[in-house]
């Protein structure tokens, strides 16, 4: 069976998806997917789907569920904070295949937020093997950071001749007077998003050093041996965290074998050309393989 649905709670009516590989790797973690904002379990631009098949392809089981409040599991409030259901959630889910004696080690994957939940829950499961963050934040910026994303990955296309040739229509600007203003605009906005860029990235050179929690996190995640993958793409703020590390944070990941960090450039921050999003796909099944073998 390639795909088949699981009932993760006794009541079953919370559910998800399982894909299993043909031949799956002995004593391999489940790799689980973790909503990307308020997407659901596909993953933004179907992501999620695309990884899950390469997973399955190099021996990887894995499974997609939704958090409560997002796709089709709905939100039951028993518990006082969206923090605490989501980890209380992601527990059942861990507990299920722990119980069942289908799997006892575990690979958290998020996009955005739910690569920052990957790094949180990790922090106190032991079953929890491996995490990898794409576009996450966990990683805390030096006093050097905050370099804005407007001016980092806009720029270069604001002075891209080619890239304006192909937007501009010349046949278009003598015809239709709207794609004139259009263009107008569309060079003013950028431009302004440039120089604004630029006072905000001077100005966020002043902020303080990365918080205690985080240096505090770090760690411990790394001392007990998890296995961490960072990705993150040019053309998200996250970049700005892997860019400029806080000093003892950056110490401390290069001295340790078990973190590995790639940075995708000429991506978005869902992956939304085809390109970038095999980058990341292939990136994530290498790690998998060369730290789970």
């Amino acid at each position: 069976m390639l795909e088949e649905v699981i009932y993760y709670e006794e009541r079953g009516t919370k559910y998800g998806i399982i894909a299993h590989p043909a031949i799956e790797k002995k004593e391999a973690p489940l790799v689980v997917f973790l909503n990307a904002g308020l997407v659901n379990r596909q993953g933004p631009n179907g992501i999620y789907v695309k990884l899950s098949r390469d997973l399955k392809a190099a021996g990887f089981a894995s499974f997609r569920f939704d958090l409560p409040g997002i796709g089709d599991n709905i939100n039951d409030s028993r518990w006082s904070s969206k923090t605490q259901f989501y980890a209380e959630e992601l527990r059942s889910v861990i507990d299920h295949f722990r119980a069942a004696g289908r799997f006892d080690s575990f690979i958290l994957l998020g996009l955005c937020t739910g690569a920052n939940m990957a790094f949180d829950y990790a922090l106190g499961e032991n079953a929890v093997k491996g995490i990898c963050m794409i576009n996450g934040t966990r990683m805390p910026q030096g006093g050097n950071g905050g370099r804005s994303i407007r001016v980092r990955y806009y720029r270069k296309y604001l002075t891209d001749i080619r890239r304006w040739l192909k937007f501009l229509s010349f046949k278009k600007l003598l015809r239709v007077p709207g794609y004139f203003i259009l263009v107008l605009v569309v060079i003013g906005g950028k431009a302004w998003s440039l120089l604004s860029g630029k006072a905000k990235g001077k100005a966020a050179k002043k902020d303080p050093a990365a918080g205690p929690k985080e240096i505090t996190w770090w760690p411990v995640l790394l001392n007990r041996g998890v296995e961490v993958f960072q990705v993150v793409s040019e053309g998200s703020e996250s970049f700005d965290c892997i860019d400029n590390p806080d000093k003892r944070v950056a110490d401390l990941v290069v001295s340790r074998d078990n973190y590995r960090e790639q940075i995708i450039y000429d991506a978005d921050h869902t992956f939304t050309s085809i390109v970038s999003q095999k980058a990341l796909i292939e990136g994530i099944v290498r790690w998998c393989q060369s730290r789970f073998n």
